[in-house]
């Protein structure tokens, strides 16, 4: 979206909100201004999905360990819990680990969360961003934190225990919790164990997420622009009630996650946990032309580290601030 901006290619939406009086808080507050540009709104957040903790509940009571919590303004769940539960949950037999507590994935919406537990973050202001701080003392702690649950305590399992997959794993008890969005929720409606959702465990840095929120957008060179804007209406309205229901994805506006994810009564349980999340979005990406290309390089340099590669945190993190801070000033298209 920053480069149809820069190049100047987009409708700007705010006339079309103004007349309908179009409700904007029923998006991320994040959201609506990562899409604000010079008083214009150039585009409307879509598939608004959140990432939670799945667990199997079973082997939490079994095993004595405290649950993730429900809710995100729950004082309890820290770190030290989270760290605490996965003692109890990983069971080993001999040089076997028949049982891990957790999953450690490459995923990079997952490992930016743990950045910001600890209270790192990938760039100095995500709106205006002059540099990478993945190199800051809260961001290394979290990754280094986050790592070391399998290399360090063996809670999460190697890669070449991951041939089944995550969902599978947790099916078949091999696993007691792992990530994922309302997409995974049809995977579990039928399964012989209790799953329920759950937040990241607070930090340093406070309590995290990740919330998808691709933009809808127009071209400024539409001839029906009033059709397009009754169409994005429509994606984040009426729409959403078949999509959600075919667990395609997760809802747009509050409202409609409210109405299909809060009052579903089919596992897994706590699902109001993915509207709590995007309540509390808390970090949008990166404002650059070229944060795609910024990424990839951010996961090389991860991905070293989580699969043992490399196994200092610190290492990782200043080779890639030093990849990174040439290009963020290459997609720099507005300043502060």
């Amino acid at each position: 979206m920053p480069q149809f901006l820069a190049d100047d290619l987009l409708l700007d939406l705010k006339p079309y909100v103004d007349a309908d009086d179009y409700d904007l808080t029923q998006f991320p507050e994040l959201a609506i201004e990562a899409y604000t540009h010079e008083g214009g709104i150039y585009g409307m957040p879509d598939n608004v999905a959140s990432i939670a903790i799945f667990y199997n509940a079973d082997l939490f009571e079994e095993a004595g360990a405290m649950m993730p919590t429900a809710q995100w303004d729950d004082e309890s769940w820290t770190v030290d819990d989270f760290f605490s539960s996965c003692e109890k949950l990983t069971k080993r037999d001999g040089n076997r680990t028949t049982q891990y507590a957790c999953d450690v994935t490459g995923w990079d919406k997952v490992w930016q969360t743990w950045v910001r537990i600890f209270g790192g973050q990938l760039v100095d202001d995500p709106f205006f961003p002059t540099e990478c701080t993945l190199n800051e003392p809260g961001a290394v702690e979290g990754l280094q934190f986050y790592a070391d649950l399998r290399w360090e305590h063996g809670f999460a399992p190697r890669p070449e225990a991951m041939a089944m997959g995550t969902t599978a794993l947790l099916q078949t008890g091999q696993l007691a919790m792992f990530y994922s969005g309302s997409w995974a929720f049809p995977n579990f409606r039928e399964v012989d164990f209790n799953v329920a959702l759950g937040h990241y465990p607070s930090g340093p840095g406070g309590r995290a997420n990740y919330v998808y929120y691709y933009p809808l957008v127009v071209p400024k060179t539409t001839q029906v622009p009033e059709c397009a804007w009754n169409l994005l209406k429509f994606f984040n309205g009426p729409a959403m009630e078949t999509i959600i229901r075919e667990g395609g994805l997760q809802g747009t506006s509050f409202a409609e996650q409210e109405k299909w994810f809060v009052t579903d009564p089919l596992p897994p349980a706590n699902k109001h946990v993915m509207l709590d999340a995007a309540r509390h979005f808390v970090a949008p990406d990166p404002v650059l032309t070229n944060f795609g290309e910024i990424t990839q390089i951010m996961q090389a340099q991860i991905d070293l580290l989580l699969i043992g590669e490399e196994r200092d945190a610190k290492v990782v993190c200043d080779e890639i601030v030093r990849q990174v801070n040439p290009l963020i000033k290459e997609g720099q298209w507005r300043s502060g």
